[in-house]
């Protein structure tokens, strides 16, 4: 019954089955993770000799008698247990196929795919004149000698073959996702169905002779056009209605695109952007992050975020904020970071984990702002508030509790010296007299704490050229420079904007101190410089002085700090803290790099307003 599934059609053979038995077991090796290839090929050249041998007897008078090897064929009528042309000619050209697949030549992988598609296009057509009863009444080349089920399990064969082909197989421009493969999926069963039916018809009509020939062509031809007009309108309609779905698509899109590119515009203007991978690698700055950083894209890019570090920032801090980025979390907060040249910048900064569709993070956006001004003012505006409470304190003493005593003191000891100098000894004079010069040191103490508590109150910034402030610096201290032989060298110096006695006090400081702790037995020697830095002009005292020890750098401003005896240096050590207090007062910083027995380098900072 399995032999000829249709009563007298042609039968299928048992060579047939064994040779599918055979290309199953090749589809099966190919769907294998680790495909055995020496077998394929094995299975292949049996199957293409098998075909080749069963071709003989049809163009050769020579046969290898292998029709009946295995299993004698007592039913079918015609060459008994042969395959047919067409079943052979299927076989042959899939074994050659499966040679060429194997290639890894592309050319060899695409004529295979090309000798697959016509193994798939012989077998619609066997099947399709199984349907129309064409069959052995009436022979259509070679298609009326195959079994309906021979025919069925090439097509079979030929889709599940295209389908393992990926990319290269005609299965693939079904299935796919794009415009031609719907429109293919959409076409294809209109294309194989109406004909056949519609022919089917045609048949049946004629068969009956129910209408003539001429008559149920002219019908065949009218229904075939009408309904394929029909389903024209059909897919014409639903390709305009997803044509106008994809214009909208396509204008949403556009003007989504649109407000991004403006947010990125934006972004990019007002904040300092930069994207690096789960390693710390940057990937992507833009212009504000180079024009913070110093850094150019080419000198950055594939660097690690690491060479922005200040060191200012502990180990826990940044282990901390990998922590909280790591687990999918934004960090929020202000870094220190250095630029190329080592200048130190803060950032208020927001690191934003991004997540692909398994949930893996797979980059950072950083965003921040430049807040190293908000920082010094920030932190300028905390010292002033607790000097000036400070000072307040120490104002209210020095007007109110040290004043009158003082001057009581002062006065007694006047009267002592007046009336009873000639009464008292040697040791009792020279006490009044350290009473006297002490009330005097006590007295210039006091004006000296008066000064720095008025500095900056009710004054207004004025446009100043620095160098005749120099200039005027070196005029009040004219003598004092004569006498030491003191030599003073001065770079062009900008015009700014500042509180003009205090500046002017600042350098009048500097350069008395540099001149006071000079070393003995050497010519004094001062060179006073500024440079541009961004938005600041950073200026330079330097001397070849006594030196300053590291240990001292930062007390040395503190209010009424002295490093040497009165005997060593006279002064009050207050000239440094009213410095500082000028430069704090402009928003600047102050410091010194110096090394004892090598003279100082002071170093102060006005902002640009």
């Amino acid at each position: 019954m399995l032999l000829s599934i249709v009563p007298g059609a042609p039968t299928m053979k048992f060579n047939t089955a064994l040779s599918f038995l055979i290309v199953g077991t090749i589809i099966f090796l190919y769907l294998k993770k680790k495909k055995s290839s020496m077998v394929i090929t094995l299975l292949s050249i049996f199957l293409c000799s098998v075909s080749i041998f069963t071709l003989f007897p049809y163009f050769f008078e020579l046969s290898f008698n292998i029709d009946n090897l295995i299993v004698s064929d007592r039913y079918s009528r015609k060459f008994p247990g042969r395959m047919s042309i067409a079943t052979t000619i299927c076989f042959l050209v899939f074994s050659t196929a499966s040679l060429g697949k194997l290639s890894k030549v592309k050319s060899f992988q695409k004529i295979s795919d090309l000798l697959v598609l016509g193994i798939g296009i012989v077998s619609l057509q066997v099947i399709v004149t199984y349907i129309l009863q064409i069959l052995a009444k009436s022979s259509v080349l070679v298609f009326n000698s195959m079994a309906i089920h021979t025919a069925i399990l090439f097509l079979l064969i030929s889709i599940a073959f295209s389908a393992m082909s990926s990319k290269g197989g005609y299965t693939y421009l079904l299935y796919e996702n794009h415009t031609g493969s719907k429109l293919a999926r959409t076409l294809v069963p209109f294309v194989i169905m109406l004909p056949i039916c519609l022919s089917f018809l045609l048949l049946f009509v004629l068969n009956n002779e129910w209408i003539t020939t001429d008559v149920s062509i002219s019908l065949y031809t009218i229904a075939y056009t009408v309904l394929s007009l029909l389903y024209l309108y059909h897919l014409t309609n639903r390709l305009n209605k997803a044509d106008i779905k994809k214009k909208q698509l396509e204008s949403s899109l556009y003007n989504t695109n649109q407000e991004l590119m403006q947010f990125k515009y934006a972004l990019d203007k007002s904040s300092i952007v930069m994207i690096n991978d789960p390693r710390g690698i940057i990937e992507y700055v833009n212009d504000k992050f180079c024009e913070i950083s110093k850094f150019t894209r080419e000198e950055i890019l594939g660097k690690s975020e690491k060479v922005l570090r200040s060191g200012h920032h502990s180990k826990n801090f940044h282990r901390k904020m990998y922590e909280t980025i790591s687990n999918g979390e934004v960090w929020l907060g202000g870094v220190k970071k250095m630029d190329k040249y080592g200048v130190y910048y803060w950032v208020q900064t927001a690191v934003i984990p991004f997540k692909n569709k398994s949930g893996d993070i797979y980059q950072y956006l950083t965003i921040g702002q430049d807040i190293t001004r908000h920082k010094w003012l920030s932190s300028q505006y905390e010292n002033l508030k607790l000097k000036t409470k400070e000072m307040e304190q120490f104002t209210y003493i020095a007007s109110h509790d040290l004043q009158e005593p003082l001057r009581t003191v002062k006065g007694m000891s006047n009267i002592l010296q007046q009336e009873y100098s000639n009464k008292l000894d040697k040791d009792g004079n020279a006490c009044l007299e350290y009473i006297t010069s002490a009330t005097d040191r006590m007295s210039h103490l006091i004006k000296a704490l008066l000064d720095y508590s008025r500095i900056g109150i009710h004054q207004k910034r004025e446009k100043i050229d620095c160098n005749e402030v120099i200039d005027i610096v070196c005029k009040d201290l004219a003598i004092i420079i004569k006498e030491t032989k003191t030599v003073i060298t001065v770079d062009p110096l900008p015009t700014l904007l500042v509180y003009p006695m205090e500046f002017r006090l600042l350098l009048q400081n500097l350069v008395s101190n540099a001149i006071k702790f000079r070393q003995e037995n050497k010519t004094p020697k001062i060179h006073i410089g500024s440079e541009k830095k961004d938005k600041i002009i950073l200026f330079s005292v330097k001397d070849n002085g006594i030196g300053i020890e590291k240990k001292h750098k930062r007390i040395i401003f503190a209010i009424f700090k002295r490093l040497h005896s009165l005997d060593e240096f006279e002064g009050t050590g207050i000239g440094l803290a009213h410095s500082e207090k000028i430069v704090h007062l402009h928003g600047g910083e102050i410091w010194v790099d110096s090394k004892l027995g090598e003279g100082s380098t002071f170093y102060f900072t006005i902002p640009l307003i």
